[in-house]
């Protein structure tokens, strides 16, 4: 679960850097109040009560996005990982079911073969 924490934040940090379109729909930022008393950031005003703000970016330092872009590929691999063993172990505890049951079963006919060969010969015995 941490990780997964730990990803959404990285993609959260990221997400903004890597949009082309970032320094373009910057810009212009209006701030309302819904009928629920929130407050509303959104790039239209809604209502022509809705104050307008101006919002400045700057340029992500390419040495952080680098670094953040490296950090997300390890946790990638990290991930990949993690899911590589878990079928793995997932594929142990089915085959292990699967010659438990197996095992159950054989045991199961075995006990009926020797309740009929018991049964069989008390009978023909019976019989004499």
């Amino acid at each position: 679960m941490p990780s997964l924490c730990r990803r959404a934040v990285v993609l959260m940090t990221l997400l903004p850097l890597w949009s082309p379109f970032c320094a373009l729909r910057a810009g212009e930022v209006y701030k309302s109040t819904d009928a629920e008393g929130h407050v509303v950031y959104s790039d239209r005003a809604p209502t022509s009560a809705a104050q307008k703000s101006f919002v400045r970016v700057d340029q992500p330092d390419p040495t952080e996005v680098a670094r953040n872009a490296k950090e997300q590929a390890i946790l990638s691999v990290e991930d990949a990982q993690r899911r590589k063993q878990q079928s793995i172990e997932d594929a142990k505890r089915t085959q292990k079911a699967q010659e438990e049951h197996n095992r159950q079963v054989q045991c199961d006919n075995a006990r009926n073969r020797y309740y009929s060969l018991k049964e069989y010969t008390y009978n023909n015995i019976m019989v004499q």
